[in-house]
């Protein structure tokens, strides 16, 4: 999908188009949400089982904790669900306004210049309904499998002291490595598939994504008369979506010259992280595709080596966050230390993988992907934000000095917001009259911060560290602004963490991420 221009909601508002990239950052989004729940389970329940592990009637004082901890669980997915709604807020009415605005792109590029059609895109809000009484209903097959899962813990570990080969705090780690292999499902599809909260998120989402840009395509090419579109296609597509490239559909399913769109999907055209679109077919008109338009679909082929190396990648991926998993419950240091190992290992064969792939692979790093802790040295504090937050409160004030001019406006813009938003003293500080000084932008709550401004995932490494110099007299934190630029929050995070162990900048702080149209994403750094 793409973005073109803008589209005006239900309401008269503004809905920007959403773009690939954007699809892929709420993904991400949803994906770090729920790992770090899942995270917070883990050490949860690796911290509860550890207590009095040397005492009388362990087994019996941790049964009688259940309660307890199933109100910890509730605690976290609550949490999680908040963030969810936020992230999720407009999205699925972007997407629709991107297909929408595809059409129209699409139209312009055939037959010239033409009227604007906006169909109603309530459709939108049926389709962000679905999404989120899914994800409420995964969430609640977590906590009811989370009781039988922690009794399960209780009985392994039992069983294993009867046997008198093990310790307690042997028998505790075994039980919970094997909990941490076996997770929770959140999910289980009619293959009999099981699927981890984030993976089915991730995925879920992703549909939702498209259905909604498909539906905006086709109501908008409904609403011109027209019927037949192509299903486009890209390198490197799985074999089911392959077989379909090229192939002429009936939007409608009228026309029974072709297949109907509704096949296409039914026989997986459209799944999640698929680059497959549609556009309209005008006889005669249409640009010829690569292998020629069709009136049906091909037999499915062996997958394409690029196909196949993304599959090898997600796989790596998987192990080296299963060996994670089992680090952050492991009960001694020899258990920490075999995780660790293999998580090297894994680390080492996805490096070796992407260095060496051919040129039309495509392939790099997704770090969130690889674990639920975006950082080892960062922790998320927005709740604690947001909790303390007092808007309003205390001055807002400049340095009699301070330039007030264009190039300092969102210096401006973003102390005002920090004000409004979390309250509490803040200055504005001029420049330093000594050459070769950078001054930070503001004095907030009696510590330094720097606004910085980068463009790219990659920019988050030398603005920190310019940052970090700038604020080290008295560190507060950092302030990244993205604006409307991408990014990708887990890599960022460890861009950021490379930074500080570099040349004496190690320090605490807080980081605090901002994006247009999403809320503020905080952590804080412990040297």
């Amino acid at each position: 999908m793409a973005g073109y221009g803008f589209n005006i909601g239900l309401d008269g508002h503004r809905v920007d188009p959403l773009t690939e990239k954007d699809a892929e950052d709420i993904a991400e989004g949803l994906t770090i949400i729920y790992g770090n729940a899942r995270e917070r389970m883990l050490k949860t329940v690796a911290s509860r089982f550890s207590r009095g592990v040397h005492g009388y009637g362990w087994a019996e004082r941790k049964a009688s904790e259940i309660l307890d901890a199933h109100h910890q669980m509730e605690v976290i997915y609550d949490r999680a669900a908040r963030q969810r709604e936020s992230l999720l807020s407009g999205v699925m009415e972007r997407a629709y306004a991107t297909g929408n605005q595809k059409f129209h792109a699409d139209m312009r590029s055939v037959l010239g210049a033409t009227a604007h059609i906006s169909p109603n895109g309530m459709k939108a809000g049926y389709i962000l309904a679905d999404l989120n009484n899914a994800l409420n209903a995964a969430e609640r097959r977590i906590l009811r499998q989370f009781d039988d899962k922690y009794a399960n813990i209780i009985g392994a570990v039992s069983a294993e002291m009867a046997t008198g080969v093990m310790n307690t705090r042997q028998a505790v780690g075994e039980a919970l490595q094997q909990f941490a292999d076996q997770g929770i499902t959140g999910f289980i599809d009619r293959g009999g598939h099981h699927w981890t909260l984030e993976n089915y998120a991730e995925m879920a989402v992703l549909t939702a994504i498209e259905r909604s840009t498909v539906s905006g395509y086709v109501d908008t090419m409904q609403s011109y008369g027209y019927d037949l579109a192509v299903i486009d296609g890209h390198v490197g597509s799985c074999p089911v979506c392959e077989a379909w490239e090229g192939v002429i559909v009936s939007v409608s399913g009228d026309n029974h010259d072709y297949p109907s769109l509704d096949e296409a999907e039914g026989a997986g055209v459209f799944h999640p992280r698929c680059l497959h679109g549609i556009t309209t077919y005008y006889p005669d008109i249409t640009h010829v595709p690569k292998g020629g338009f069709r009136d049906e679909p091909r037999e499915v082929r062996e997958p394409s080596r690029q196909y196949t190396a993304r599959s090898k990648q997600r796989y790596i991926e998987r192990q080296i966050r299963k060996y994670k998993d089992r680090a952050l419950v492991a009960q001694t240091p020899l258990q920490k230390r075999q995780a660790m190992n293999k998580v090297h290992e894994w680390e080492a064969a996805l490096d070796d993988m992407i260095e060496h792939q051919p040129s039309d692979d495509y392939l790099y790093r997704h770090r969130s992907r690889e674990t639920s802790e975006v950082g080892k040295t960062f922790r998320d504090v927005t709740d604690q934000y947001t909790s303390a937050a007092s808007p309003s409160s205390g001055t807002l004030s400049y340095d009699p000095n301070y330039e007030k001019s264009r190039r300092h406006a969102n210096e401006g813009r973003v102390a005002e917001w920090l004000h409004s938003t979390f309250g509490g003293d803040i200055r504005l500080l001029a420049e330093s009259p000594v050459d070769g000084v950078k001054m930070p932008d503001y004095q907030w709550r009696g510590s330094l911060w720097e606004l910085k401004n980068p463009t790219t995932t990659t920019a988050a490494k030398s603005a920190v560290r310019k940052a970090l110099e700038q604020i080290a007299p008295n560190p507060g934190g950092v302030v990244l602004d993205y604006g409307k630029n991408p990014f990708d929050l887990a890599e960022v995070l460890h861009n950021a963490e490379s930074q500080t162990k570099r040349n004496g900048l190690d320090c605490d702080f807080d980081l605090m991420i901002l994006k247009d149209g999403s809320p503020p994403q905080i952590y804080r750094h412990k040297k």
